[in-house]
């Protein structure tokens, strides 16, 4: 089973033929440590599960990065107030580890 369908398997049933409608929405991109997922001011594209890996989450304040917060897996992201208002984001996503992340476009979600 795909990991992202043992994800949502963890909080709702999913059928396999509404699996079949997610599952070619989603693609595989590989980010090795220190990539940027998202760079703050661009427009966040897509939904994001990550499958392995670590993740940092950080804005820009007087000139020198902030943490806001950590992620492992399983879990899904975006930047929410970007992905849903189409406006540039105000936080950047760095990978810490090289990770796994299954993305879906904002189109598809």
């Amino acid at each position: 089973m795909h990991p992202f369908h043992q994800f949502i398997q963890l909080y709702t049933p999913l059928s396999d033929a509404d699996w079949a409608l997610v599952e070619p929405c989603l693609e595989k991109k590989q980010f090795m440590t220190g990539d940027l997922i998202l760079a703050e001011g661009k427009i966040c594209r897509h939904l994001y599960f990550l499958e392995s890996g670590l993740l940092r989450f950080f804005v820009w304040k007087e000139g020198r990065d902030v943490t806001k917060y950590f992620t492992d897996i399983p879990y899904t992201f975006t930047s929410q107030k970007s992905f849903t208002t189409r406006q540039p984001a105000k936080e950047s996503i760095e990978a810490l580890e090289d990770s796994v992340v299954w993305q879906m476009p904002y189109e598809d979600a």
